[in-house]
């Protein structure tokens, strides 16, 4: 993540500069593994699907996170986790990560507004978290090492 960009995140409030913290870091990847492991082990269903989306939402949520502790930042908002994934995450598809800002809004709509996620939307998280989801995984992994 540049610099500047950094900047404008800690101005707008949704960074916090702290000092780097790599047993959270490892502890946010480690429950990301793990939610998102159980919340594929429930059947997708009309009745699953919103439960099923948001673990997974979270699990990739929690991965940003971890890398912005990793390297002295907490973040304020779900945007700043997605981002620094958007920007900084070494996987073979970048083009996938497009994907996160609409999968926030997914996550927002069903959050705050009480839309059910369907069971194709629920689908769609799954198929993104078994293929770039894992991915980001192995590399985070790998990185608080």
């Amino acid at each position: 993540m540049n610099s500047n960009r950094i900047a404008a995140l800690l101005r707008s409030g949704e960074l916090r500069q702290m000092s780097r913290d790599l047993p959270r870091s490892r502890s946010l990847v480690s429950s990301a593994e793990k939610n998102a492991a159980a919340a594929l082990q429930i059947a997708l269903s009309d009745g699953t699907s919103t439960v099923i989306f948001k673990e997974i939402y979270d699990s990739i949520r929690q991965s940003g996170d971890a890398m912005w502790w990793l390297i002295g930042y907490e973040p304020k908002s779900h945007s700043a986790s997605l981002e620094i994934l958007r920007e900084d995450a070494q996987v073979s598809d970048k083009v996938s990560l497009e994907n996160l800002q609409r999968f926030k809004n997914m996550r927002n709509d069903s959050e705050y507004s009480g839309y059910t996620v369907s069971v194709a939307q629920a689908r769609e998280i799954v198929d993104f978290w078994k293929t770039t989801g894992l991915e980001l995984l192995k590399w985070m992994k790998k990185r608080v090492a």
